[in-house]
């Protein structure tokens, strides 16, 4: 199956794979929006996407210009993903190698 993100303008995506403590995998795929301006202030917003075939999760990061929204919501996946490890049992590869290589 092939992962597809739900937004319209995408600026990035990792393909990762998930191989839970008793060697189940699963596909997931890492998508980061184009930041827009927040509708209610001077602020911008980037959000990110975390999604698998049975798994979809949003996040908005707000940051005071464009740099900074696409850099906190960058830096704020590799977080959720250490928390999925840790919730699910297993671990994430890219690119066939342990970890996810995101900066946090």
């Amino acid at each position: 199956m092939t992962l597809t993100s739900k937004f319209s303008e995408v600026v990035a995506t990792r393909e990762l794979v998930f191989v839970s403590n008793d060697g189940a995998k699963d596909a997931y795929l890492v998508s980061v929006a184009k930041p827009e301006k927040d509708d209610g202030g001077i602020d911008f917003l980037c959000a990110h996407e975390v999604m698998s075939e049975n798994f979809h999760k949003v996040v908005k990061i707000h940051g005071i210009d464009t740099f900074q929204a696409i850099e906190l919501s960058i830096k704020s996946i590799a977080s959720y993903l250490e928390y999925l490890e840790r919730k699910n049992g297993g671990k994430f590869y890219f690119l066939g190698e342990s970890g996810h290589c995101f900066p946090k």
